[in-house]
Parts: C-alpha cells; sequence; structure tokens
C-alpha cells in the first residue's frame, strides 16, 4: 500500500494543564479587554503540583483581581483542591510599547498557523479532529452529569487509525473489471488521568455509510462515516447499611431485603490469528485473480466453564474474483473459529459473559499452505481482538426499614444507585426488498447490507426496534457489464423486551443475503438480527445515620392487646411497626408458624413488646 500515514488529532477536556493555563490567561485577557478596550495584555501561566503562577506583561488601565480569575477558573474546570497562586505580573517593556504603539503597528509576538478545509466531516475539518473533539467533550459532560463515577477534570482523547478500502473499476482502454486499494486515515484512542491504570474500554467500530465518486479519469473522491462506541469499565465502589450497631440496646427491629446487582468480575482481552483455507466449489472455475475481499466476524457463542473462557465465532469470507475465462465471479463461505481466554477462579458464581470481536488486519491470497499454486483454493490470516467481560449477579442484603419499639428515631437516609442488571436480548427481523436495476441482470456478483442508524421506542410489551439499511448489488447485465444499483431501507420490528429499563441496540447484523434475480431488478432476502441491551438501575434509600432522641421513650399509657386484622397488601412488618411490638411477638401470640399464615380479614391478637 502506498498510504501508509496515519493523520493523528488530539483534543484536552478542560482540566488539562495546557488547556486549563490557556483558559486563565484568556479569561485575564477577557476581563482587562471588558473594562479597557485598548489594553495590552502578555500574559503567561505555568500549573504545577500545588501551585499556578502567572506571569507577563500587562498595559491597561483595568485592575482585574488575578487571583480570583485563577481560582474561579479552576473550580469552573472541575478541580477543588488547595494550591497556592503567585502573581508576576508588571508594566509592559518601552521596547514592546514602542513597537505597537502609534499608526504603524507592529507584533509583539509571532505565530505561524496551518490548517485546511476537507469534506471529511460536516464540520469541514478532518475526521480524527471531529472525533477527538466529540470524545473530549463527551467525557466533560459524563463528568459533569455524573454519568461515569471516576472521570477526572483532566481528559485526553487521541484520534488516529486507516480505513481500508477497496475500489473496483472499470478501465477506459481495458475490457472488465480491476481493484485499487488504499487506506483512509482514522482512529481511535482514549485516555485520561483518572482512567489510566484503573479502566478497561471496549471499542466498537462500525461502517454506516460510504461515497465515491469520480473526479477526474485518474482520481476519486472517498468519504465513509464510521460510527465508534467506546464502552469504559471504571472501577466503582458502593456502600450500603445491611446492618444496625446497638440493635438490641435500642430495640431495634430491622427489615433487610435482598437486592440484586451485576458485577463485573473481570476483563479479558487477547489478540490472535486465525488461518483457514477455502475451497471453491467444482462447478466454478480456477481463480486468476482477486479483485475485492470482506472479511465479518460474528460471535456466536460466549460462555465461562470453569476458570475459563470459551469463544466461539464465525468469519464470512465474500470474494470477488476473476476467473482463467477472464469472466466475472463471486464466491463466499463461513468459517468458524474458537478461543479459550483466562476466566475466573473455579470458586466464583454463575456468570454470564460479554463479548466483542475487532479485526485488525487479515492476509488473503490465492493458494493453499500445502499447494501454493493451487488456484482453487483461497488462504486467509485474519489478527483479531476479542474483548470480553465476565459479569456476575450477586445478592446483596439492604436494610429496607426499621423502627424501634421504645424510642423515637430518626433516619437519614440517601439514594443510592445499585449497579445495572443488564440483559442481552436478540432479535429477528426477515427482511425482503426489491432493488430496481433498469438493466437486465445476467449474474449477481456481491449484495451488502450497511446499516446507517438504529433506535429503540417504548419498552416493554410494547417496543419498537428500527433501523435504516442501505441494500447494494453488484451484478452483470446483458452485455457481462458491471453494474452497481442501490437503496435504502427502513427495518421496524414490534416486538417486546424483558423488564422496564433503558433499551438500547448494541449491534445489528445481516444474516445470509439470497438474491432472486427478475424481470425489473433483484430482490434481496436476508435476517436482521437486534442484538438490543436493556439496562435495570434501580435506585434504593439506603440508610446513612440513625438518631434516637435521648427523651423519646415511648408513652406507657397505651393499651397492651390491641385486636387488629390484616388487610389487603398488608405485612406483619407493617402491623408491628405501627403498633411498636415485633413480628415474632404477633406470630407467637397468635400461634401462628410463619408469616404466610396469616389470613386476610382475620383478626390477629397484637401483644405490645415489654
Amino acid at each position: 500500500m502506498k498510504d501508509k500515514y496515519i493523520l493523528t488529532a488530539e483534543s484536552v477536556t478542560a482540566g488539562h494543564p495546557d488547556k486549563l493555563c490557556d483558559t486563565i490567561a484568556d479569561s485575564i485577557l477577557d476581563t482587562c479587554l471588558k473594562e479597557d478596550p485598548n489594553a495590552r495584555v502578555a500574559c503567561e501561566v505555568l500549573a504545577t503540583a500545588g501551585k499556578i503562577l502567572v506571569a507577563g506583561e500587562l498595559r491597561t488601565t483595568a485592575s482585574p483581581d488575578v487571583e480570583a480569575i485563577v481560582r474561579q477558573t479552576v473550580r469552573n474546570a472541575g478541580y477543588d483542591c488547595n494550591y497556592n497562586v503567585e502573581v508576576r505580573l508588571h508594566t509592559q517593556s518601552p521596547d514592546i510599547a514602542g513597537a505597537v504603539d502609534g499608526d504603524t503597528l507592529g507584533a509583539g509576538d509571532q505565530g505561524i498557523m496551518y490548517g485546511y478545509a476537507c469534506w471529511e466531516t460536516v464540520e469541514l475539518l478532518p475526521a480524527p479532529v471531529v472525533l477527538a473533539n466529540r470524545i473530549t467533550s463527551l467525557l466533560t459532560t459524563c463528568r459533569e452529569e455524573k454519568l461515569i463515577s471516576g472521570i477526572g477534570p483532566d481528559g485526553k482523547a487521541q484520534v488516529s487509525g486507516t480505513v481500508r478500502m477497496t475500489l473496483l473499476y472499470v478501465a477506459e482502454d481495458a475490457q472488465g473489471m480491476k481493484s485499487f486499494e488504499y487506506t483512509l486515515p482514522l482512529d481511535e484512542t482514549i485516555e485520561g488521568r483518572a482512567l489510566s491504570g484503573s479502566a478497561d474500554s471496549c471499542l466498537d467500530g462500525r461502517l454506516c455509510s460510504c461515497e465515491v465518486r469520480m473526479l477526474n479519469p485518474r482520481k476519486v473522491f472517498t468519504r465513509v462515516n464510521v460510527e465508534l462506541t467506546l464502552t469504559p469499565y471504571v472501577p466503582a465502589s458502593l456502600s450500603v447499611c445491611s446492618g444496625v450497631k446497638e440493635q438490641e440496646a435500642y430495640k431495634i427491629e430491622t427489615l433487610c431485603e435482598k437486592k440484586d446487582i451485576g458485577i463485573i468480575r473481570a476483563i479479558r482481552e487477547k489478540d490472535f490469528t486465525f488461518s483457514d483455507e477455502v475451497l471453491l466449489s467444482g462447478t466454478k472455475e480456477p481463480i486468476q485473480e482477486l479483485l475485492r475481499t470482506k472479511c465479518a466476524l460474528r460471535v456466536t457463542d460466549c460462555k465461562s466453564i470453569g476458570n475459563k473462557i470459551v469463544l466461539k465465532g464465525v468469519a464470512r469470507l465474500d470474494a470477488i474474483y476473476l476467473d482463467e475465462s477472464g469472466n466475472l465471479a463471486s464466491m463466499s463461505s463461513e468459517l468458524p473459529f474458537s478461543q479459550i481466554l483466562d476466566g475466573l477462579a473455579e470458586e466464583e458464581g454463575e456468570t454470564t459473559v460479554r463479548a466483542s470481536l475487532r479485526l485488525t488486519g487479515a492476509e488473503i491470497h490465492v493458494g493453499s499452505e500445502s499447494e501454493p499454486d493451487n488456484n482453487r483454493a483461497i488462504s486467509l490470516r485474519l489478527y483479531i481482538s476479542a474483548f470480553t467481560a465476565v459479569r456476575e449477579v450477586k445478592s446483596v442484603c439492604c436494610v429496607a426499614d426499621l423502627y424501634s419499639t421504645a424510642y423515637d428515631l430518626t433516619a437519614k437516609t440517601e439514594t443510592v444507585e445499585l449497579c445495572d442488571s443488564a440483559a442481552l436480548v436478540l432479535r429477528e427481523q426477515l427482511v425482503r426488498e426489491k432493488i430496481e436495476t433498469g438493466a437486465e441482470v445476467q449474474t449477481v456478483l456481491a449484495t451488502d447490507v450497511i446499516f446507517s442508524s438504529a433506535g429503540v421506542s417504548g419498552g416493554g410489551e410494547s417496543a419498537s426496534l428500527r433501523a435504516t439499511a442501505n441494500l447494494r448489488v453488484l451484478y452483470l447485465d446483458e452485455n457481462a457489464v458491471p453494474l452497481l444499483s442501490e437503496r435504502r431501507s427502513e427495518v421496524l420490528l414490534e416486538t417486546d423486551l424483558p423488564g422496564s429499563g433503558q433499551a438500547r441496540v448494541q449491534d445489528m447484523y445481516a444474516g445470509e443475503i439470497a438474491a432472486s434475480v427478475g424481470a425489473d431488478g433483484v430482490e434481496l432476502r436476508f435476517p436482521v438480527t437486534f442484538a438490543v441491551s436493556v439496562a435495570e438501575t434501580p435506585r434504593y434509600p439506603c440508610l446513612q445515620s440513625l438518631e434516637a432522641e435521648e427523651c423519646g421513650k415511648k408513652d406507657e399509657n397505651v393499651p397492651s392487646l390491641v385486636l387488629r386484622a390484616m388487610k389487603q397488601g398488608e405485612r406483619l412488618w407493617d402491623i408491628a411497626k405501627l403498633y411498636r411490638t415485633t413480628v415474632e411477638a404477633i406470630l407467637a401470640a397468635n400461634e401462628l408458624k410463619e408469616e404466610s399464615a396469616a389470613v386476610i380479614g382475620k383478626l390477629l391478637l397484637i401483644p405490645r413488646r415489654r
């Protein structure tokens, strides 16, 4: 490949030291210009551990409170810590003042800025620049809205990488189709001071659209839209109250409930190589030249067995080639593979595993390992990165309610979010669409389905899954001329989803595509699988502190016995709390072995606890 360069762009969040210093200097300049439009400000800022130094030259009638500006800017960036502010600002140098005053103005500082506009994005900026800025913006939002714990003010996103493209074309002075392979620069990396060393991230990429048009006989314009999803796993601690100290001394009754929480027990990553070969069927002629190959990976099964993770998947190979007669032909094949990754210790409980695969490289050529000259075989070596997250559901006992039979209690609670209980469900919809070609189709060479968007509306028993699919078919017309036709299709599936939590389409993919040629086009039939993640994030009032009033002993002038019928939806706990007794005392007074033996509407003897 000729284009082996990678364009890298970097963006930082507001708390990055360089960004923070620039923001402080800009804020000082803004303050001076508000009071004095003719102000001259040359301000430099340095930040280090426990100290911020502001130095430079000023010539202005304004009187900025530099220390207050510094501290406000630091707070706005998300920091709340102790530090010293040292200000070393003095009057502008006469030499510089003489150069910038008067009718003939000079410049106190010089700089050269380099940049360009392009068609890669709607912002007219290179895609890595736009992506890096979007990532840092999302990081800031997640920190400010407390959507992800563990993210600090100082963060950085660095974007770089490549998109591999294969261009099929027909030359003006030649018969048949030719191919040309090239790359587009693109990449995605994220790092932050708060995340580094303590967080694992899973990056999934998906091609949403691809636009190619010819500018001249020797130049083409290419634009791709790639959706990148970054899922960080950040360690977080959660404290819940499971009991009360000195419970007997204060005659406190507690009601404990079990809550299920999802815990990510382990993150496992593995890079591996998968090699295999495909043989042409006996009805196909041998291969003269490979024109285009496309590989897609899909996880078919992933589970934890003992202390290992067993991952199974399928690599689908689609190829367009010239046969020995010079005719265009195509083939496809699915190749299964499996991998074993380190899991958890064998004593761990029942787990579920989320897995994703990413193709990082491919070597595909004609021939086999034993017979390099075999032109009826295609050998492939795939470089694959596997990411697995092992999840375990644990039951935690939490104090749901309490009271004292002898004291007035004042309880302070705080609502906490328990860990997500996420379920991944698969829903399938059969799609049948016709693509009008405008020409008689002799042979279908290749079909593609590219999903540009997906979403979920509603939930529970009335959920709607939708996706926009771009359908393409490459075919030969009656004169054996290769042509491409495409259309957009809206896929809609009415279904039910478990639970009532937030649902999102995590992934979607098309199954095997069946193409049938008709009088005026090609009909495509294929299943679309939606992988939907439904996350339940229960909120639970958690006990933080408890106070017993000193003079809060209960009034002695209350009945020692009460007759009371249990109402519909009422628990013995509710009755015991109301009359300041215990569930055990009610069961004993009524000769009941367990709470389920209490009958709705039947009178119960409610004794007073002594």
